[in-house]
This record gives C-alpha cells, sequence and structure tokens, in this order.
C-alpha cells in the first residue's frame, strides 16, 4: 500500500518537474522553478527506493525466519507462480 502511494507520488512529481521544464523553456518561468521541482523529484524518488529495499529486506528476514531454503514454485510452462 505504501508503495502504491510512494510511486504514485512519483509519476506526480514527475509530471511537475516536467511542466516547471518546459514553462521555463517558454521563459513563463524561472529555472528557480524547475530546479525546486527537480528536488522534490529527487526526493520521491529516493524514498520509493528507501521503502522498496526495506520492503526486500523484511521478505528476506521473514524467509530467514522461516527456515529459507525452498525453491519457488513454477507453473508448467516453467515461469513462477
Amino acid at each position: 500500500r505504501r508503495g502504491e502511494q510512494l510511486a504514485l507520488a512519483f509519476g506526480q512529481y514527475r509530471q511537475a518537474y516536467q511542466v516547471a521544464l518546459r514553462r521555463y523553456e517558454q521563459g513563463a518561468a524561472e529555472y528557480l522553478m524547475v530546479l525546486t521541482a527537480q528536488r522534490s523529484l529527487l526526493a520521491s524518488q529516493m524514498e520509493l527506493a528507501d521503502n522498496t529495499s526495506r520492503v526486500s529486506l523484511a521478505m528476506v528476514n521473514l524467509y530467514k525466519a522461516l527456515g529459507g531454503g525452498w525453491a519457488a514454485q513454477t507453473d508448467e510452462k516453467g515461469g513462477q507462480r
């Protein structure tokens, strides 16, 4: 759930950055607006990456706590389920 919210926020910050950049290129905004939007975009990207890392680490810890050592099940076509 949190990952979905962070991904949505990242997409919105990316759009805001693109709008700010276009406005700057058209002479309708100062470059400070572009830098501010870029800073927000990068902060959002870092938060999303941090969340992804925490989720992955939690899964690894769960597998270790459950004993680990099992292979993922595959379907008839050889893909993972």
